[in-house]
């Protein structure tokens, strides 16, 4: 993100769960003075095509409550891989980037509220990824680790 050019910035995921011509509705927002825009698979809008299975959604529905309750955040899914940035807030953020696994949205958004950036979301249309590398159990130690780091900067 620190070598992206250009007055706007976008990072999906791999996986390609949202397809690019979403792009639409965070570029709308970002046009509108938001400094981040970020899909959502869980605003009433959005429309999952394909679930997670069944151990994914669980481990969701855990960090959801984590990342709300204990870091604060008040998005209904701060781990939507698609994300779109102004250039000024992509190196703000990610010039002040510690975390290099899967909670780097977390921190991310974290960041932006500490540096009072304007966050919205927007709802996407999302596939869940069939080749997904996540381990249940150490990914989830994993991620709590990076969530305890965050908090602790």
């Amino acid at each position: 993100m620190l070598r992206a050019t250009g007055r706007y910035r976008l990072f999906a995921d791999a996986g390609l769960c949202v397809q690019f011509s979403e792009i639409e509705k965070g570029l709308a927002m970002l046009e509108a003075g938001a400094d981040v825009a970020i899909g959502s698979r869980k605003l009433a809008e959005s429309q999952v095509v394909e679930q997670q299975t069944g151990y994914r959604r669980i481990g969701s529905t855990v960090f959801g409550f984590l990342v709300r309750n204990w870091m604060g955040l008040r998005y209904s899914d701060t781990q939507c891989g698609f994300k779109l940035f102004t250039a000024q807030a992509a190196q703000r953020l990610f010039s002040a980037a510690r975390i290099d696994g899967f909670m780097f949205d977390a921190e991310t958004l974290i960041n932006a509220r500490k540096f009072g950036l304007t966050v919205r979301e927007f709802p996407v249309e999302w596939r869940a990824d069939p080749d997904s590398r996540y381990k249940p159990f150490s990914g989830s130690f994993r991620n709590l680790f990076e969530l305890v780091r965050i908090q602790l900067q």
